[in-house]
């Protein structure tokens, strides 16, 4: 099976000589995700900040539905699932009719995700983390 990565190489200026790799993505099945990646970066670099949207990011509050769906997105009847699916190619919906009989296996797994974060402790950062 083919994968593919994005992978941004540092060179000593006016050599080949590589100093550092920076993984922005790796391990993808398409090369979709990549290209449009890709376009955000170069539209950073060349027209800064205001030129690239404004990403938001999940919600971060505990749901049991949430949860119960975590593994598998594409079913969540609430509006994530209803973005998830918005967002979703070909590709994505084959992967979907291949993997949706593992259902029995991930919906134990997301009730397992459910307890687990519901009773893990509130991650409290040292002083010098909010500093930056």
């Amino acid at each position: 099976m083919v994968r593919y990565g994005l992978v941004l190489v540092i060179c000593q200026p006016g050599t080949n000589e590589v100093v550092d790799r920076i993984i922005l993505k790796s391990n993808d099945m398409t090369v979709n995700g990549l290209i449009a990646l890709w376009d955000y970066v170069r539209s950073y670099m060349v027209h800064g900040l205001t030129s690239v949207p404004v990403v938001t990011s999940r919600s971060q509050k505990l749901s049991l539905v949430n949860s119960l769906f975590i593994y598998m997105s594409y079913l969540n009847p609430t509006s994530e699932g209803s973005h998830f699916r918005g967002r979703m190619q070909p590709v994505d919906l084959i992967m979907v009719l291949l993997t949706i009989w593992f259902f029995w296996i991930w919906l134990p797994m997301g009730l397992c995700h459910y307890i687990a974060m519901k009773f893990a402790p509130e991650p409290r950062w040292p002083a010098q983390m909010d500093v930056h």
